[in-house]
């Protein structure tokens, strides 16, 4: 166990005996008394309303042509702004949303000529180039707006249509999952009378229902800001049936997929922040339920449209044909992953009281934890060590490093999961003796610090 590790346990433990032992006669009192809402808090929320999300305002930029009545596309059906160029990429008209909004980019045009028109799309205005806020890197993994999801397929950060011959509406081919400026331009000489610029929201609209405002503006912008964050990062898979689940993914763009581990502290906020979220969450942790592999671990990040049914996991023989983890992220073990998938379970009861959802995935939970113990041998203390297994290499969080060895990270998410899985079987199962074993071995595995607050090693 590093340095690092033994001084934030120490810290850790200090803390938690100060609040134990700090004054709360006065927090006592106050949480008897009722608090009124004010309804401030709605002032916040960063949500937009309605199908659409709209611009706020609209510049001109650059040489090469000239607009007139730009204002003219912030309104649908009004005068139309009209934009000519005498250069590729030349004028261009720049929209600000006012906020980050995810969906289909759609471009109300009366008429057009000329060259193709270009529309592209960046999350920051400095970002905002003819690729729009790709990775211009070719070597980089994101390259070009690439991302690993189905949803926004194609992908990108920019789209390119030909002229229309008439007044039409042109739609994103793909989801753009986030952006707060478009830029509108022709790819060479050419005419555009542009009506309007939207974006049709697609992320599942979040109630606030777990809303609340503090004394303190910073926190109350964070907390808002992470909450719409939130509700960027849903999404429901095009490929499945009808009745599609929504899901949380890792963000709004790039990846845009599930990651297990990643849910597991997304999920933490998400139960707290609306109701409706719970059901989001199941589905989201089921997921992975029928992807299972033999040797009992999961796939580190799953597709947002894999088939998973609600009670039945199936046996572990990997994941649905056609359905497997995107890329190279099904080449690669990050097994913390799956034992944050087991504390997800747990948690999920925890918030959900949803026995009848959980009980069929206790079997895939001991077949996880099964792996892990077949995997942390006496000789390290019980500690599971991080290696090769089955093949596959093994990684940290950050994928391109390798990670093999005794490590703090995934031993303590291997706690977490022993534990996790212990109350399941209590409280799901109803077999205390299970549990109880479970708890020994969670004990095993658990750091001891001595009185001076040193860390006990395991192994090297």
């Amino acid at each position: 166990m590093t340095r690092s590790t033994m001084v934030l346990a120490c810290l850790a433990a200090t803390l938690s005996g100060t609040l134990a032992a700090g004054p709360q006669n006065r927090a006592v009192a106050l949480s008897r008394e009722p608090v009124g809402m004010d309804p401030a808090w709605r002032q916040q929320v960063l949500h937009v309303p309605g199908a659409f999300v709209r611009p706020t305002s609209v510049t001109v930029e650059g040489d090469g042509g000239t607009v007139t009545g730009a204002d003219g596309a912030l309104r649908e059906g009004g005068a139309a702004a009209i934009l000519t160029t005498s250069a590729p990429r030349g004028a261009r008209l720049v929209i600000d949303l006012g906020v980050l909004a995810g969906g289909y980019v759609e471009l109300g045009v009366r008429r057009a000529s000329g060259a193709p028109i270009r529309a592209s799309y960046a999350e920051a205005r400095q970002y905002l180039g003819p690729a729009g806020d790709a990775d211009p890197d070719p070597d980089g993994f994101f390259y070009g707006g690439r991302s690993l999801g189905t949803d926004d397929d194609p992908d990108g950060r920019a789209d390119v249509y030909a002229p229309p011959r008439g007044a039409t509406v042109l739609r994103s081919p793909g989801l753009r999952g986030s952006q707060r400026y478009v830029a509108i331009t022709l790819d060479g000489p050419g005419s555009l009378a542009l009506d309007f610029v939207r974006v049709r929201q697609t992320a599942f609209p979040g109630a606030y229902d777990g809303h609340f405002l503090s004394s303190d503006p910073v926190l109350n912008r964070a907390w808002y800001a992470s909450a719409y964050g939130l509700e960027l990062s849903t999404a429901r898979g095009r490929r499945t049936a009808a009745g599609r689940p929504w899901v949380v993914m890792d963000g709004p763009k790039r990846d845009r997929t599930v990651y297990a581990g990643d849910v597991q502290l997304v999920a933490l906020a998400a139960y707290q922040q609306g109701g409706a979220y719970r059901r989001v969450l199941r589905d989201t942790i089921n997921l992975f339920a029928c992807q299972q592999r033999p040797d009992g671990t999961l796939p580190a990040t799953s597709l947002i449209d894999v088939p998973c049914e609600p009670g039945d996991p199936g046996p572990p023989d990997g994941s649905p044909a056609g359905f497997e983890p995107p890329g190279a992220a099904g080449q690669v073990r990050l097994d913390s992953f799956t034992l944050l998938w087991v504390v997800s379970v747990a948690d999920y009861l925890r918030f959900t009281g949803d026995r009848a959802f959980v009980r069929p995935l206790l079997p895939v939970a001991r077949r996880a934890l099964r792996f892990f113990g077949e995997h942390a041998p006496d000789a390290d203390g019980g500690l599971f060590r991080t290696a090769d297994y089955g093949g596959l290499p093994a990684q940290n969080w950050h994928t391109p490093d390798r990670a093999a060895g005794l490590d703090a990270t995934t031993n303590a998410a291997y706690y977490a999961a022993l534990r996790s899985l212990a109350r399941l079987e209590q409280s799901v199962a109803g077999d205390r003796g299970a549990a109880a074993a479970l708890d020994r071995r969670a004990d095993r595995v658990r750091p001891r610090s001595s009185a001076g607050c040193g860390i006990r090693r395991r192994g090297p």
